[in-house]
């Protein structure tokens, strides 16, 4: 009750108390003048279409419908002043063949319908229907149930054009839960100016001709396009297809449990973006050559090209619901990337890089097992791989940048190749079969045992393929030196079948150790540098066979090989002349012997 109305009540109310002809008629009239005045009052209550400056034409204040075209800040105005203001409100409908907001350079167009109705229907179908910022700067808000209905203009540059020319600057809010935009079949965000579009709070912008839909932000060369889907219950449906970032630059943001949903293709460009903040997209196929990125859900399948990237940074969780081609890069930046669905990891082609797919202080969880043809990569930090992984013959694991990389699930090396740079560590919690592949391993550092790559498995280790070692950072092995390159707690089988080992100095070379549960490289003396048989034996490298020899075997060497070596070599001959010495007592007798005197000479020679 307005007061108005509550003030002429009360006026009344003495009058209630008379039952006389005079005071009925009295009443009587009172009340219809009442009636009247509620009735005024109700009229202008309602509210209706009101407009101001540089508006042409002036629209009727109680709606209606004209074939013309309106347009909002234009210098077509009354007057020049470079602002207009259409507002239409309440139950209104206004409606034009078309409607231009923000028409010339420097004049600003604002239109605001809240609760009431625009209609802009082109009988002509000859040009864009609804321009928002065309040459100038323009502004659309729909709020409190307000409906912006467009028909199809048969246009197709665009039914809806927000950011038309290279000037214009256009953006356009959808905000409630009754509050509309529909579209008959185009829109165009950022045409080639620059646009943005806000659905918010469960808005709606439909389209009525499902069959020949197509959306583009950013499509011109000039053209900034910005989408931002927000607000748990906002769904945006495209019945067809979505372009983001077409010539132009192009950015979709889907925010706060909001939905977008794309009938058939979804094309993301070298310059466009989708952009998740606990947001979901929902396609047919999308192809990615720009950027997706955030926390959220991408339901369908992807298909990443060279230049796209799909990263998930520090705090983020971006899950892929779909089978996924990645020939660019997935990559957990400090964030996980969880694909559950096929991955494949595709191989270079021609001059592109191969897939790659990498963390970084990341998690990577595959639900469904890797095809890697490309690269797997533990770049920086402490990562975690989840899932199995299998490579084919171009397919490569790299744990680099002194990283630590865990792999939770069983890795196929073969035919690919399993590489662990200098100072980074490979643990694998399942099994490690490496059929024809690699295991390309980095020993690093001037003595510096600590710095060789490692490779650790929970499980088994079944060897074949090839054993890689490089020496960098100026790495100098040293005789006795000894480098465990792999262990499995649950034992090795087999052996490297190629075993690929870097030159060491004069007089040593390597001896691979295979173990029941490790493989060890060690460092020993070349049986044929320093003459007919005995230079194995010759530990210190002193050109003889001595009881020396054993003590550098104790203090330095310690492995079989040279034990055993020793054991052959001592008294049967110059490590130099090859000459034969005389009663020999067997070799187990003679370590047992010298070993007992070891103590004396290590006094001796202190």
């Amino acid at each position: 009750m307005t007061d108005r109305t509550h003030a002429v009540r009360c006026q009344l109310l003495p009058l209630a108390g008379f039952r006389s002809p005079f005071t009925r008629r009295v009443r009587l009239v009172a009340f219809v003048v009442l009636a009247l005045f509620l009735g005024m009052t109700e009229r202008e209550t309602v509210a209706a279409v009101d407009s101001d400056g540089s508006v042409d034409p002036v629209p009727p204040i109680n709606g209606g419908t004209s074939n013309a075209t309106l347009s909002i800040g234009t210098d077509n105005g009354p007057d020049d002043f470079p602002l207009g203001t259409v507002a239409v409100t309440g139950t209104t409908t206004l409606a034009y063949n078309r409607v231009i907001v923000g028409e010339t350079v420097g004049f600003f167009g604002e239109l605001e319908v809240t609760g009431g109705t625009l209609e802009v229907d082109d009988a002509s179908e000859s040009q864009q229907a609804l321009q928002v910022g065309d040459v100038g700067t323009g502004t659309l808000t729909v709020t409190a149930g307000g409906v912006v209905n467009v028909f199809d203009s048969g246009q197709a540059n665009g039914d809806v054009v927000i950011g038309r020319s290279a000037t214009g600057f256009g953006h356009a809010v959808i905000d409630g839960p009754t509050s509309q935009l529909v579209i008959g079949e185009r829109l165009l965000v950022g045409d080639n100016g620059v646009g943005r579009l806000d659905i918010t709070n469960q808005a709606k912008v439909l389209f009525t001709d499902p069959n020949d839909v197509d959306v583009t932000v950013g499509r011109g060369a000039t053209g900034v396009g910005v989408v931002k889907v927000d607000g748990l219950g906002t769904i945006w449906q495209i019945p067809e297809n979505l372009v983001v970032g077409g010539a132009g630059s192009g950015d979709l943001q889907i925010a706060d449990q909001a939905v977008v949903i794309a009938g058939n293709t979804t094309v993301v460009g070298t310059r466009g973006r989708i952009g998740l903040s606990d947001g979901s997209f929902v396609g047919q196929g999308m192809t990615l050559s720009g950027v997706l990125t955030g926390s959220g859900v991408v339901t369908g399948g992807l298909g990443v090209t060279a230049t796209g990237e799909a990263v998930a940074s520090a705090g983020e969780v971006l899950r892929l619901n779909g089978t996924v081609t990645n020939a660019g890069v997935i990559a957990a930046t400090g964030g996980e990337i969880e694909l559950l669905g096929a991955v494949t990891n595709s191989a270079a082609s021609g001059s592109n890089a191969p897939g790659r797919i990498s963390a970084s202080d990341g998690t990577v969880r595959f639900y469904d097992p890797l095809t890697n043809a490309g690269v797997l990569a533990s770049a920086f930090g402490v990562n975690q791989f989840f899932g199995d992984i299998t490579n084919a013959a171009t397919g490569s694991i790299v744990v680099a940048g002194e990283s630590g990389a865990t792999f939770h699930g069983p890795v196929d090396v073969g035919p690919g190749s399993l590489t662990v740079f200098e100072g980074s560590t490979a643990v694998v919690l399942d099994d490690v079969d490496f059929g024809s592949g690699s295991l390309v391993l980095q020993i690093g550092g001037d003595d510096d045992l600590t710095s060789i790559a490692q490779l650790d498995i929970a499980g088994t280790a079944a060897l074949s393929g090839t054993l890689d070692i490089d020496l960098v950072s100026g790495a100098s092995p040293v005789l006795g030196d000894s480098y465990q390159v792999l262990s499995a707690a649950g034992g090795v089988t087999g052996t490297f079948t190629t075993e690929s080992l870097p030159a060491l100095d004069t007089g040593l070379e390597w001896s691979v150790d295979y173990q029941a549960n490790a493989v060890v490289l060690d460092v020993i003396a070349d049986p044929g540098s320093g003459g007919t048989g005995a230079g194995a034996a010759d530990l210190d490298l002193d050109n003889d066979v001595d009881v020396a020899d054993l003590l550098f075997w104790q203090r330095v060497d310690g492995t079989t090989f040279g034990r055993n070596a020793w054991e052959t070599g001592f008294g049967t001959g110059d490590a130099v002349t090859g000459v034969a010495a005389t009663a020999v007592p067997e070799p187990g007798t003679l370590l047992l012997a010298l070993t007992a005197l070891l103590p004396a000479l290590r006094r001796g020679s202190s």
